[in-house]
């Protein structure tokens, strides 16, 4: 399962680079690596909080539920601080990326999720 994870996130993480870099050098949409440190968090906090409520399945579902939601909890937090720390030294402020780091928090949480619910379903 571990394994099937880290590849899904490879493989979901390449095509949103490839995607980053076609809007980014392809249209000129984005100025600055900013882009590619969001990508990079998005991916260190995938892996991260996976593995923090992944080991709580070896205990109890209660224990994994309130990993699930402390670890959704955090992420929301260090995004917003991530999109604060972006506001206070970007004075130009490209709207065009915080839509992108919005849809990115979409994607990786979502894809967490899946990943956390089908280890949840096959366990029980």
């Amino acid at each position: 399962m571990q394994k099937a994870f880290y590849t899904h996130l490879g493989i979901l993480s390449a095509i949103c680079g490839a995607i980053l870099a076609g809007l980014k050098y392809g249209l000129s949409f984005y100025e600055g690596p900013q882009i590619w440190y969001a990508l990079l968090f998005f991916i260190v906090l995938t892996v991260f909080s996976y593995s923090y409520v992944a080991s709580a399945k070896k205990q109890d579902n209660n224990f994994f539920v309130k990993r699930f939601f402390i670890t959704m909890g955090l992420r929301l937090i260090f995004c917003i601080i991530f999109l604060v720390i972006y506001m206070i030294s970007r004075p130009e402020r490209e709207p065009i990326f915080v839509l992108t780091f919005m849809i990115l928090y979409l994607f990786y949480t979502m894809f967490e999720i899946y990943y956390l619910v089908s280890k949840l379903r096959r366990e029980n």
